[in-house]
């Protein structure tokens, strides 16, 4: 705390001390000097940034939800694909409790409509529940997501379509898929 110092050689010095942390490893202490410079307007999108990855690599995606939404709320064009997988994580954290699951997943698909890991993870709950139409819906929005995805799921697919005794639907859907992704 130099008098010396203006403001913003402080705030830059307080930045250059939590990149330090963040890279020698010390996530609580980058943590700290990040959180301290939110309050400035020009530090405030680098700094959610950074927190944000820290919370990836502490595995902390409650936080990293927290300070993506503030990044998207200062800045609207933020990729949202990340915070679609912080919550597709948390709901994995959350898997006894169906309710909280479900919601965060859905979650997931409202940031980040093309989250092809959130429709798997319905999916599979879904068929887990013996709930194959809903199983069958998200399983099938994957080719509209990401069409690499597909055979991830074939296999769940072909179990939905066998339990709905709903085989036939199911050689018209490898049909359509062969034709017209293929």
């Amino acid at each position: 705390n130099n008098p010396n110092y203006s403001f913003e050689q402080k705030l830059l010095a307080k930045q250059q001390l939590a990149k330090d942390f963040l890279v020698a490893g010390f996530y609580d202490r980058a943590e700290n000097y990040y959180i301290l410079l939110l309050d400035e307007p020009d530090f405030a999108v680098h700094s959610l940034t950074q927190l944000s990855l820290i919370y990836q690599k502490t595995k902390e995606w409650k936080k990293a939800i927290n300070v993506a939404e503030k990044l998207i709320k200062i800045d609207p064009d933020t990729n949202k694909t990340p915070i679609s997988h912080y919550y597709c994580e948390y709901a994995q954290t959350v898997k006894n409790n169906d309710v909280l699951y479900i919601k965060l997943l859905q979650q997931a698909l409202q940031y980040s409509p093309k989250c092809s890991r959130a429709s798997i993870l319905l999916g599979r709950y879904f068929l887990e529940q013996k709930e194959f139409n809903q199983a069958l819906f998200h399983f099938e929005n994957i080719i509209n997501q990401d069409f690499d995805y597909i055979s991830e799921v074939l296999d769940n697919i072909r179990q939905c379509y066998t339990e709905l005794d709903a085989l036939a639907h199911l050689e018209l859907f490898l049909i359509i898929r062969t034709f017209f992704y293929d």
